[in-house]
């Protein structure tokens, strides 16, 4: 409940610095809300602006120190927002009725993120201090033990397949999952890694039954900033005219969409380059390596599409990997990675790709065409 308190307080604090700032004889107020003219914008400003300005940078101020140098939590970063929200609507001559108003319009926007918060960390409180999802999880994967090695390991990834359903997150899976199959597999004499590639195979079969999973779809409808990273695969399937409709589905949807191309993606320089064009995807709207790369730290969703080799961060970092050097396309920067590919095997270079195994990292198992137009179905409605 901590995190929804900050948000409360930061949305007062954040309406009362605007509205204070706006705040001017001539300035028109709808609901307690400014409603700026035009033509304000050329005013200079005046006494109160300045010292709205200033007690906002000393609030952050403060906030930077604390958090820094005395480990503020939620509690005492709350309590500087909302002391900062009232003071500036003072300041600003809201007064008493305008900077509660300010309070109800913030909340208004806040307030259901603020409830969601609030839930979920219920849930998980009861759900930890009660040992309920130990119980759940462990009543799933005890019984293996009563079945010889092989079989018990088929039972795993049956239930990883059936446990990635209604927890379609790569990391939430392994944090519920892998804490009781790891001494599970121990007792039972099956190898750690083998119970690892369980665990990512049977997330991987269950996204080839539901490949457009809610946990998958939810985070592409949040997103603000898409980049496609397209590969050979996406040419061995044929995809490019399913992209381009991918393309339009998420451009309607108001999200910033752009193609990060590396010159050597395919099998021949420009490859991708062709393939896309013929799909009649703007040009502006591809990006050489060197174009992207300082956009993927700023990329909500890096979504790959058949490519392999020219994405495996092992090339900035392991330097007794082949490609140890190569130019690379930063894709694992962005906040989550998205890889479509038919499964886990090597790339052209013959070498494992660490990415696939990034906690932001969802692994898509499918034909990039089928793949990617089911994915074009749920965002239209069924349209395609």
């Amino acid at each position: 409940m901590s995190i929804a308190r900050s948000l409360l307080t930061v949305s007062l604090a954040t309406l009362c610095s605007s509205i204070a700032l706006a705040q001017r004889s001539d300035v028109p107020f709808r609901g307690g809300i400014p409603v700026a003219p035009s033509g304000l914008a050329d005013k200079p400003l005046d006494i109160r602006d300045r010292l709205v300005l200033i007690t906002i940078l000393v609030t952050f101020t403060i906030f930077i120190v604390g958090v820094m140098r005395y480990g503020w939590d939620f509690d005492q970063m709350s309590a500087l927002f909302f002391i900062m929200g009232v003071v500036v609507g003072l300041i600003g001559r809201l007064g008493v009725n305008r900077t509660a108003d300010a309070f109800v319009e913030g909340f208004r926007s806040m307030a259901f993120a603020a409830m969601l918060i609030g839930f979920a960390r219920a849930i998980y409180v009861v759900a930890e201090q009660g040992h309920i999802i130990d119980t759940i999880v462990n009543g799933l994967f005890a019984p293996l033990s009563h079945f010889p090695v092989g079989v018990a390991a088929l039972g795993m990834m049956v239930t990883q397949f059936l446990v990635h359903f209604p927890v379609p997150s790569v990391t939430g899976h392994a944090v519920l999952t892998l804490p009781v199959l790891v001494p599970l597999s121990d007792l039972l004499g099956l190898p750690r890694q083998v119970t690892v590639l369980i665990y990512q195979y049977g997330g991987g079969l269950c996204n080839i039954v539901a490949p457009t999973n809610g946990g998958l779809m939810a985070i592409l409808a949040a997103a603000n900033k898409v980049v496609i990273v397209p590969g050979y695969g996406m040419a061995v399937s044929q995809a490019q005219h399913k992209v381009r409709e991918l393309y339009d589905a998420l451009s309607k949807r108001g999200v910033d969409v752009k193609f990060g191309i590396h010159p050597v993606a395919g099998r021949m320089p420009g490859h991708m380059n062709v393939l896309l064009a013929e799909a009649d995807i703007p040009y502006d709207k591809l990006l050489d390596m060197d174009e992207i790369n300082g956009d993927f730290q700023q990329t909500d969703v890096a979504l790959i599409i058949g490519a392999n080799d020219v994405t495996n961060p092992a090339a900035r970092s392991d330097t007794s990997s082949p490609i140890y050097g190569m130019p690379i396309l930063d894709v694992d920067k962005a906040r989550t990675v998205m890889v479509i590919k038919r499964g886990m095997s090597a790339g052209f270079a013959g070498i494992e790709n660490p990415l696939y195994y990034l906690d932001r990292t969802l692994m898509l198992f499918g034909d990039a065409k089928g793949f990617v137009g089911n994915i074009v179905r749920e965002l239209t409605g069924g349209g395609h």
